[in-house]
């Protein structure tokens, strides 16, 4: 019999969900500031979608490694409440995360293939890239603060 190295403790998936969630916060706070800027880069909401987008794989990831009911049963005694609903929280929070992604995506300009109108280049050939101004992604940044408080 070999040594089961391969198998995820409940509380080693609950630990990583914490960590990522906590992560993602801290990330969404550090990106209000630049995007409540003047002039917003459009690299800002990329990058903001790309790493919400791998977070939420490694979430799920986390989730999927162990038995859910055991999951919410050590979730729930964690922090001492039987009427805390970790996994309406959980979902709470994700769809929360993805809203911000959600959003991002939606007021992106994209040709008519799709494809994200990102940059230009000026008279000279040089590129520029395209800015976004904080009245367009206020929306963005409130889905942001809603997300930072879903996560507790």
């Amino acid at each position: 019999m070999a040594f089961r190295a391969s198998q995820i403790k409940v509380a080693d998936a609950f630990s990583n969900i914490c960590a990522i969630a906590f992560g993602t916060s801290q990330f969404l706070q550090s990106q209000r500031a630049p995007m409540t800027a003047a002039s917003i880069p459009a690299s800002t909401p990329v990058g903001i979608v790309a790493t919400l987008a791998s977070r939420i794989a490694s979430l799920d990831a986390a989730v999927a490694s162990v038995d859910s009911a055991a999951l919410q049963i050590y979730a729930q005694a964690q922090v001492n409440d039987p009427n805390y609903n970790p996994a309406a929280e959980y979902s709470a929070m994700r769809s929360a995360i993805i809203a911000v992604g959600t959003s991002i995506m939606s007021i992106f300009p994209k040709d008519v293939n799709g494809y994200l109108l990102y940059q230009t280049f000026d008279a000279n050939g040089n590129l520029v890239m395209r800015t976004f101004t904080a009245a367009q992604v206020a929306s963005v940044v409130t889905l942001m603060d809603t997300a930072v408080s879903a996560i507790g």
